[in-house]
């Protein structure tokens, strides 16, 4: 992982990051490749920081905290509403979402979302939570 000037943390594979500065990593100062994770805001801490949509799902791989699967209602609000009451820290929280592909195997999505006195916020753009909703709706109608 890397840091970027203005505070996004980015994934960056061994070897893509070979093929674009071989030798030594250390000298790296500014990437513009990279799965994007985590956005800091203002400060240093986790509060101040968001989670990027486009890595939710590689994040949710390596993160062992702030993860959340809510219940049915909740994640039916969230996705309607974009926000619902949450009894968690304030921060970034990942939030997942039990889906089934087409061969009907269940595996989970990740949304990015933040905790501000008590309300989770998701961050996902609109057109990626519709699709997310569309597909998660269908699954349940399934099960």
């Amino acid at each position: 992982m890397f840091s970027r000037a203005e505070g996004l943390i980015s994934h960056v594979s061994p070897r893509l990051l070979n093929l674009t500065h071989p030798g030594d990593a250390s000298e790296v100062e500014i990437l513009h490749f990279g799965l994007p994770l985590l956005q800091r805001m203002a400060g240093r801490d986790l509060v101040n920081s968001k989670i990027c949509p486009e890595g939710a799902h590689g994040l949710a791989a390596m993160a062992t905290e702030r993860q959340i699967a809510p219940q049915d209602e909740t994640l039916s609000l969230l996705f309607q509403r974009k926000h619902a009451a949450c009894n968690v820290a304030d921060g970034p929280l990942l939030v997942k979402v039990e889906m089934a592909d087409s061969h009907g195997l269940c595996s989970p999505f990740w949304l990015s979302g933040s905790v501000l006195n008590g309300q989770l916020s998701l961050d996902t753009p609109s057109d990626m939570l519709q699709r997310c909703y569309s597909l998660w709706s269908r699954h349940k109608s399934r099960t």
